[in-house]
């Protein structure tokens, strides 16, 4: 979290500002590999897909391919949250997996993000 000093007469005080990585809810297609990149200045970053193909189509998240300089994790049937290491800075990836069913059948959406940590 970034901190802000407030100065008052000869009083310093320390204020929290709320760090930042834009949450953005999108759809994807089942069958198909989506990418997606993200700028973050050290917050957790938040991937919502909307959960396409009927009433609970996707029943899970799976993440075959982890970053390498944070952790990435299911929080529900279709987000997943990002948090970078504290104090890396650069590029990390990774890859996860929509795992639901379309018209009865199994299926799956693949999802490869980069984040940049600044």
């Amino acid at each position: 979290m970034r901190r802000l000093l407030l100065a008052i007469g000869l009083m310093v005080i320390p204020l929290s500002a709320k760090a930042d990585c834009p949450s953005v809810r999108w759809n994807f297609i089942f069958g198909q590999e989506t990418t997606t990149s993200r700028e973050t200045d050290g917050a957790p970053c938040t991937f919502r897909m909307t959960d396409v193909g009927g009433d609970r189509a996707v029943y899970g998240v799976e993440i075959p391919v982890p970053p390498k300089h944070g952790s990435a994790a299911p929080a529900g049937r279709a987000t997943v949250v990002y948090r970078p290491t504290p104090g890396f800075k650069g590029e990390d990836s990774f890859v996860f997996e929509l795992i639901g069913k379309m018209g009865g059948n199994p299926t799956s959406a693949r999802v490869r993000v980069t984040v940049t940590v600044k």
